[in-house]
């Protein structure tokens, strides 16, 4: 699968998750990232300076993910795998799964502050 048709399915999905549960997540204010094994620091490093810059000191801890969400302040994002070996479907239900990730760690603390209280405590 492409990055293109990743990017497209992952908007789709956006989309669905809007419409199930009353969000407004879109490519204004959730971007995406793409990586491989081959390229992964060089992507997360490259996303966290661009979007997230709190998390460059975090380990990265992408190499057995398909995927992974980032909150921060102005946007949020979920890197993908450039090299996502699963089909469309596969990918349809990955994505909604990291906007939830997303929903929750701002959402299910009344402080939305889920993933920095949590982070000084290490075990993100």
């Amino acid at each position: 699968m492409n990055v293109k048709t990743i990017t497209e399915i992952s908007y789709v999905a956006f989309e669905h998750f809007n419409r199930m549960t009353k969000t407004n997540y879109t490519s204004d204010n959730v971007k995406l990232a793409f990586y491989d094994n081959l390229d992964m620091d060089k992507q997360y490093e490259r996303f966290c300076e661009e979007y997230f810059p709190d998390r460059l000191m975090d380990n990265n801890e992408l190499w057995n993910a398909l995927a992974s969400a980032f909150t921060g302040k102005d946007f949020d994002g979920i890197m993908i795998r450039r090299d996502f070996s699963g089909g469309q479907s596969d990918l349809f239900t990955v994505v909604p799964h990291e906007l939830s990730h997303i929903w929750c760690t701002l959402n299910e603390i009344h402080t939305g502050d889920f993933y920095d209280r949590y982070r000084a405590l290490s075990i993100f």
